[in-house]
């Protein structure tokens, strides 16, 4: 009786409807990954405007960006509280203690991937360490401008001889709720390339529309653009809860409208937009 197997055309056939079966399916398995990942970065960003809203609601202002004894270098190390210490959200209070540097649950994209961090000491020795920012998301303290005009969330703020103080912005103060950013995915904007979607990692973890300051530290910045892993497109809640994704695809030419939506007034301020 003559034995039935497969020839090697038929297994070359099957091998290759496997192979094409498996090139159409994978992408909608990626997709169908980050769609559920970028939902609970969603859900993440909805919350932190919910703890806003309940905080603005029982205080009548919004939360400094920083505020109260500043950070000295000492056992105890003093630090003044930031935004998320005053919104009470939990894990927070030990940041900055015995080398604790980043939080974890609410404060933890899913989509976060590590980042190559590069400091400077005092002789010019540069250390880079590869790290998670202390949080995936970032506060609008400042707007368009930096801590000392107050055009953001965070209040006008100063440093005097061993506190933080702040002015904080009432929320009468917000003209614009519904177009105004609030808080969102720690990822920062310039016209410089080196520094273009750059991931927040200060632990004060200020979000504004270009990556203030920092000209100085460009080549680290060039090593931090992890926003691939969200594939450009950035989740932000604005100050009456509703959340919107932000594409930074296209390069950065902020126009008037977009720049009014960082400032409480509701106007651009261009004059204080920086590289």
């Amino acid at each position: 009786m003559k034995k039935r197997a497969f020839t090697l055309v038929e297994l070359l056939v099957v091998i290759s409807i496997i192979s094409i079966l498996a090139a159409l399916l994978l992408p909608a398995l990626s997709r169908a990954k980050f769609a559920a990942l970028n939902t609970k970065c969603k859900n993440n960003v909805r919350q932190f405007g919910i703890a806003l809203n309940v905080y603005t609601s029982s205080n009548e202002m919004f939360p400094p960006s920083a505020a109260g004894e500043t950070l000295m270098p000492t056992p105890e190390f003093y630090r003044p509280q930031f935004w998320w210490d005053f919104l009470g959200l939990p894990g927070t209070a030990d940041i900055g203690q015995n080398g604790k540097t980043d939080m974890e649950g609410i404060f933890r994209c899913p989509l976060q991937r590590k980042v190559n961090v590069i400091s400077l000491s005092g002789d010019g020795t540069m250390t880079k360490t590869n790290m998670f920012p202390t949080s995936s998301y970032a506060y609008n303290g400042w707007g368009v401008g930096n801590a000392a005009l107050g055009l953001g969330l965070g209040g006008r703020k100063w440093i005097g001889t061993s506190t933080v103080e702040v002015d904080p912005v009432k929320d009468s103060a917000v003209r614009a709720p519904a177009d105004l950013i609030a808080l969102g995915d720690g990822f920062q904007r310039s016209v410089d390339y080196d520094r273009d979607g750059a991931q927040t990692i200060s632990m004060e973890a200020i979000l504004s529309p270009w990556a203030h300051g920092y000209a100085f530290y460009s080549e680290a910045f060039k090593q931090t653009l992890t926003f691939k892993a969200h594939h450009g497109k950035f989740n932000r809640v604005f100050c009456d809860g509703h959340v919107e994704a932000e594409n930074l695809n296209p390069a950065f030419a902020p126009d008037d409208a977009y720049l009014a939506r960082w400032n409480t007034d509701n106007l651009p301020h261009r004059e204080s937009l920086q590289n």
